[in-house]
C-alpha cells in the first residue's frame, strides 16, 4: 500500500491526534511541516487543503481533511490493531465522544487561539470548555483503565492532546473548574503513562504551550495573527 504523506505541525493538538494514531498502527508515513502560526503557507498547499488547515493526509491521490475523520479512516485502511470496537452499538458510542471531543473541547479551543480577537471573549470561551469537561468527568466515574478499556482507543487520540493542556488553560486563567475533576484528571494521568501517547502527545514541554497558551490567554494574540 502506497505511503501516505502527513501535512502537519508538530506542536499542534490536532495534528498529534493523527501522529497517536498512526504510531499505535506502526505505519510510516511522509511529513511536511506546515507552521499555522503564520499567515503565509507554502506555495501549493492550499490547492489541496482548501481552508490552509493541518493536519491533512495525502493517499493514493486524495487529501483526507479534519483529524477526526483522518483517523477514522486510517484504522479503516489499516485495520491492525483495531481502535475502535466492533459492535455497532459499542462503534456508535465510542463517535460520540469522538464527536464530544471535537465539538465541545476542540471547536473551543480553535476558536479562542485562531478566531476570537477580544481576550474577555477568549477568557468565556476557555471557561465554556472547563464546564463542558463536567460530562467527561461524569462517563469516566468507574473507569479504571482508557476510554473503552485496556486498549489505545481513538477515543483516547482524540481527548490526550486537549487533556494535555487543560491543567496550562486552568493556571492561565484562574479558572479552577479543571481542579474539581477528579476522574478527567486520573484518566489524563492513565493516558500519560501510555507509551504511544507519551511519545506523541505529551513528549512536548510543558513549557512550549505555557508560552503559546500565555501569549493567547494573557496577551490576548490570535494566531495566525490578525492582519
Amino acid at each position: 500500500m502506497k505511503k501516505p504523506k502527513l501535512y502537519m505541525f508538530s506542536i499542534s493538538p490536532s495534528c498529534q491526534r493523527v501522529f497517536a494514531t498512526l504510531a499505535n498502527k506502526g505505519i510510516e508515513y511522509d511529513s511536511v511541516e506546515i507552521d499555522i502560526s503564520e499567515r503565509a503557507r507554502p506555495e501549493g498547499f492550499e490547492k489541496i487543503s482548501p481552508f490552509g488547515k493541518v493536519p491533512l493526509l495525502e493517499h493514493n491521490g486524495r487529501a483526507i481533511l479534519e483529524s477526526a475523520n483522518i483517523i477514522q479512516y486510517i484504522d479503516e485502511v489499516w485495520p491492525d490493531p483495531p481502535m475502535m470496537p466492533s459492535d455497532p452499538m459499542a462503534r456508535a458510542y465510542a463517535r460520540q465522544w469522538i464527536q464530544f471531543a471535537d465539538r465541545e473541547l476542540f471547536d473551543r479551543d480553535a476558536q479562542f487561539v485562531h478566531v476570537e480577537p477580544d481576550r474577555k471573549r477568549k477568557l468565556e470561551i476557555c471557561s465554556d470548555l472547563f464546564d463542558s469537561l463536567r460530562f467527561l468527568d461524569r462517563e469516566l466515574n468507574g473507569k479504571k483503565a482508557l476510554f473503552l478499556g485496556d486498549d489505545l482507543s481513538l477515543v483516547d487520540c482524540m481527548l490526550a492532546p486537549t487533556l494535555a493542556n487543560a491543567p496550562v488553560w486552568s493556571d492561565l486563567t484562574k479558572d479552577r473548574k479543571y481542579e474539581t475533576y477528579e476522574n478527567v484528571k486520573s484518566y489524563t494521568d492513565r493516558l500519560r503513562r501510555n507509551p504511544v501517547l507519551e511519545q506523541t502527545v505529551f513528549c512536548v514541554p510543558i513549557e512550549v504551550y505555557e508560552s503559546f497558551f500565555k501569549a493567547v490567554l494573557v496577551d490576548g494574540m490570535t494566531f495566525p495573527p490578525k492582519k
